[in-house]
């Protein structure tokens, strides 16, 4: 795995308990609903604190990271 900053998040948003389901909504841990934002290249991205701070995950990254596990964060 590539120790960068994106993959950080994805793990901790995957290890808080925040899902992606088939049809490309993200559930949090107690099984709410998040609102997506498109960042300026158009990909779907949710909000998680992080140490202290607020940060942005890839829908698809999380997605994929779900699917195909820590071969898709190399």
């Amino acid at each position: 795995m590539r120790d960068s900053k994106q993959n950080r998040i994805t793990l901790e948003a995957y290890n808080k308990g925040y899902r992606v389901c088939k049809i490309g909504t993200v559930t949090s841990h107690k099984g709410n609903t998040l609102s997506l934002f498109k960042d300026k290249r158009g990909y779907y991205r949710f909000q998680i604190r992080f140490k202290k701070e607020s940060k942005s995950v890839s829908v698809h990254r999380l997605q994929a990271y779900q699917k195909f596990g820590i071969e898709a964060l190399k």
